[in-house]
């Protein structure tokens, strides 16, 4: 098949049109490119790596962090980053923590990414943003 009516077809597919108007007889390929031969080599190949493109198997550990203001204290206070399978889980142990120890929170927010250095930025923009509203930061290792 040409490549104009391979784009055609491509199109014509897309479109939702029949098929078999856009198409011409059918490709055939040498044996070392069958569609079985090229999908069991994917089959014993390495999951990082499918008919060359990169495909990640994990994407790895979640990095966690968190803050709380609690107002009565007119202070905000910061978990240190670590890694954990949830946020949600990281977000109410952490509320737990600073009620028991500070008082009620009236704010409460984390973040989770796949990257420690993203966590850790995002963090130092958050002491920044409580600073700014006149709050005392503390970090509660």
């Amino acid at each position: 098949m040409s490549k104009v009516k391979a784009v055609a077809a491509t199109i014509v597919f897309m479109l939702g049109a029949p098929v078999s108007y856009a198409q011409g007889p059918p490709v055939t390929f040498p044996q070392s490119q069958q569609a079985t031969n090229v999908l069991s080599g994917v089959e014993s190949t390495s999951n990082s790596s499918i008919l060359g493109f990169r495909v990640p198997c994990e994407p790895g550990p979640m990095y966690v962090a968190c803050w709380a203001e609690v107002p009565s204290h007119n202070t905000a206070y910061f978990s240190a980053t670590f890694p954990s399978p949830t946020v949600n889980s990281a977000r109410k142990e952490f509320r737990n923590l600073v009620t028991t120890k500070y008082g009620p929170v009236s704010k409460l927010q984390c973040a989770g990414k796949f990257s420690e250095t993203v966590v850790n930025e995002l963090v130092e923009q958050w002491k920044d943003s409580a600073r700014a509203t006149k709050n005392a930061v503390v970090d509660t290792d």
